[in-house]
């Protein structure tokens, strides 16, 4: 059994003496052009707020230091989670999604006047009258993809696609995208894998997941895949539900055509699930799989999950147990030149009263 070292702990983004200094949810990627891109949810007031906007930052020096947030999308609704993916030279894909208008009038903001300080609900019932003015489409809300062609310089329009992640989608060796996702917005619940040949233009369905059986007020959402070195995909989903907060695992032999019937994830030396979730899954150079995943029970932190055999075993480490309390992860995780790696998450820094956006870098001993 291999350890894990602590290199050091940063900070990507935090604005705590502004009242938008809610940040989450951030994925990390490296673009063609060897820089660094960190995409999240960021300048909001609270885990749901009508405030959200897409930030992405850069970093040039393999993530010691960090550019200011670039907004990359601003609409009328939340603009929550983030994936990136650098899809070929200088093409970058991001993803989000958008609660309804009206899931955000009836069950978010009625109960923000219950825990948010008066003056920053008084902005809550102010955006009241940005939502009377949207149109049935602008309040529709769903699932989304830009694509840029300059490596995050400039963005093209807003497409809309069927299913949602935090992550996003993967880029497999022929250079086709497979997104395995939740349907959010349809009604249906389902896990879908849906594949792309133009970069993420267009979506065509692959497959719906068979899963297994659950228990009622159980559920599978989050997903994120990778390829494997033997071309195979690898899935993990977060699956949630009275005190279950933990990852299961599905494979595809078939490019996405086809699933496994999910299984939990149990680490090495345990019997239970790894406590944790949801997962972003990093194939590495030497073919070890990482599986990233916040925990949301004492001792509060990030874990990383690590398979040495394609996602059969997995051992589980702790990058941090320190955060001061359970809103905050997911992880997400990129190799370093030096063979290192960096995971970035949401979490609180000291004592700042929310969330911004953290790293570790830590290597495999």
């Amino acid at each position: 059994m291999k350890n894990i070292k602590i290199i050091e702990h940063g900070v990507i983004y935090r604005n705590p003496s502004s009242p938008f200094c809610y940040n989450g949810w951030p994925t990390v990627a490296r673009l063609s052009d060897d820089s660094l891109a960190v995409v999240w949810s960021g300048f909001r007031i609270a885990h749901v707020c009508p405030f959200g906007k897409t930030a992405m930052s850069i970093s040039w020096d393999e993530g010691k230091n960090w550019g200011p947030p670039m907004v990359i999308n601003d609409t009328p609704l939340d603009d929550r989670d983030a994936g990136i993916l650098s899809t070929s030279d200088n093409n970058l894909l991001v993803s989000w999604f958008c609660h309804p208008k009206q899931w955000m009038l009836e069950t978010a903001l009625p109960p923000a006047k219950e825990y948010l300080p008066a003056e920053l609900y008084s902005l809550f019932e102010g955006y009241s009258g940005i939502y009377d003015k949207m149109t049935p489409e602008e309040g529709r809300g769903g699932s989304f993809v830009r694509l840029s062609e300059d490596n995050g310089i400039t963005w093209g329009d807003t497409i809309r696609v069927p299913v949602s992640s935090p992550h996003g989608p993967a880029k497999l060796a022929d250079g086709s995208l497979v997104y395995l996702g939740q349907d959010l917005f349809e009604g249906t619940g389902k896990i879908y894998a849906y594949s792309s040949e133009d970069k993420g233009k267009t979506w065509a369905l692959l497959s719906t997941l068979e899963m297994p059986q659950i228990p009622e007020n159980f559920k599978f959402y989050e997903p994120h895949a990778v390829q494997l070195p033997d071309g195979s995909l690898l899935g993990t989903l977060r699956y949630e539900g009275q005190s279950a907060f933990t990852v299961y695992t599905t494979r595809s032999t078939d490019l996405g055509k086809s699933w496994s019937i999910p299984s939990p994830l149990i680490p090495a030396g345990s019997d239970s699930p790894v406590c944790g979730s949801p997962p972003h899954l990093t194939v590495l150079s030497s073919g070890t799989v990482i599986c990233s995943v916040g925990r949301r029970k004492k001792p509060f932190g990030q874990r990383a999950l690590v398979s040495y055999d394609s996602g059969v075993n997995w051992e589980e480490f702790v990058i941090r147990d320190d955060a001061p309390n359970g809103d905050l992860g997911y992880p997400a995780t990129v190799e370093l030149k030096d063979k290192s790696l960096l995971t970035v998450y949401y979490q609180c820094y000291g004592n700042d009263r929310m969330p911004g956006i953290l790293y570790t870098r830590w290597a495999l001993v």
